[in-house]
């Protein structure tokens, strides 16, 4: 339960940053009047099916101010309409890369137990007669690890599909992970069933090695690297004595193992499990597939960290660190009571760890902890 107080003095800073970043937002969204906007407020309702216009639109966000905020990949001809008389006239390709979706990550959590109005954070085996909550944590090891599924699935749009780099907005989504717009028109037509064509391309899903003909196919290419490699995930899926065989098939050459995997049934529904769950790239395909999703506004700020959906540009991936690069500009410290919170770097440095404490921390990382349920009573510094 997030004190009212706090939820106030949230509100507000939320208000302050969107009246210095409008212009920014603004510009941000390619044909900005052809869009639904749709923004969940500080009560946690959900409203939608919204037009706005660009010079009306710093007095709206005044007025409104949004928690989380969000507009349609969409364009329309009648954006405030209900879906069936919106009439679509396109949409941005947009991939969603997020640690909820990236295999083999252990996201970091913190088990608290909700008694009224009391919040206790629980041991392993702790007992809660209250209400259970299992809390998500950031990290930068997440980060990193998202960060390397972006850049694969760049340099395939880039190599394969034949999309410019200038083509291609990348932007931290403000939460965990990141988004990626690709803006150019020929690609905006496409319908559902294009869009899932792509989306498996990519993730090898429905793969079937037996079809594939060509040795230098990404997905055999992947899986033959896999094998001289020995990466560890093979010993999920395959037996000591397969890898050694399929091993000694490579050695000789490409071919052989392509051959020889045709033959061999199981051995081939192995590989095409092993491929589509290691090596594809992790996106959240329900995003790119749906024509009228709703996607993060870039330059907003996200209603459960207080970071920043942020751009990227390519030649900045290596050194961005969401938890100090994607932070309000002109931060400022108060005071917090923390129930817990691990060492992080955020900001301008490290801070934690803190349990069942007092502390000066930036006001985003107040923001975060606040409404993740992790610290309270917001005061001047």
């Amino acid at each position: 339960m997030i004190r009212k107080r706090d939820l106030v003095l949230i509100e507000n800073y939320f208000r302050e940053y969107y009246f210095k970043n409008t212009d920014r937002i603004i510009s941000s969204i390619k044909d900005f009047e052809s869009r639904e906007f749709a923004y969940i407020d500080f009560d946690g309702v959900m409203r939608r099916h919204i037009s706005l216009k660009e010079d009306e639109f710093k007095s709206w966000l005044m007025e409104n101010v949004p928690r989380d905020f969000y507009h349609s990949a969409a364009y329309y001809l009648f954006p405030s309409k209900n879906m069936e008389a919106k009439s679509w006239e396109g949409a941005d390709l947009v991939f969603d890369i997020d640690l909820d979706h990236i295999r083999n990550y252990q996201t970091k959590t913190v088990v608290v137990c909700i008694d009224r109005d009391k919040i206790k954070i629980l041991e392993e085996e702790g007992e809660c007669n209250g209400d259970k909550r299992e809390i998500m944590l950031l990290e930068e090891k997440g980060f990193e690890i998202a960060k390397r599924e972006l850049l694969m699935l760049i340099e395939i749009l880039v190599r394969d599909f034949d999309i410019k780099e200038e083509d291609i907005n990348i932007y931290f989504s403000g939460g965990r992970g990141y988004h990626v717009h690709v803006l150019k028109e020929e690609y905006q037509k496409l319908d559902s069933y294009a869009r899932m064509e792509i989306k498996d391309y990519l993730t090898y899903d429905g793969i079937d090695i037996r079809n594939i003909k060509d040795v230098d196919a990404r997905p055999f290419s992947s899986f033959a690297n896999a094998l001289l490699k020995l990466d560890d995930d093979l010993r999920e899926v395959f037996t000591e004595k397969e890898i050694e065989i399929m091993r000694k098939k490579l050695e000789e050459n490409k071919e052989k193992l392509l051959m020889f995997l045709r033959k061999n049934k199981v051995l081939a529904s192995k590989s095409n499990l092993f491929i589509t769950k290691y090596l594809g790239v992790q996106i959240d395909g329900v995003v790119t597939v749906d024509v009228s999703r709703l996607i993060r506004v870039p330059y907003s700020l996200h209603g459960k960290t207080g970071l920043v959906k942020k751009k990227i540009n390519y030649e900045e991936l290596d050194q961005f660190n969401p938890l100090s690069d994607a932070v309000r500009e002109d931060e400022k410290k108060v005071r917090l009571k923390i129930l817990y919170c691990p060492e992080i770097y955020w900001y301008d440095g490290e801070y934690g760890p803190y349990r069942k404490e007092e502390a000066v921390v930036p006001f985003s990382l107040a923001v975060y902890l606040v409404m993740r349920g992790l610290g309270h009573g917001i005061r001047e510094h």
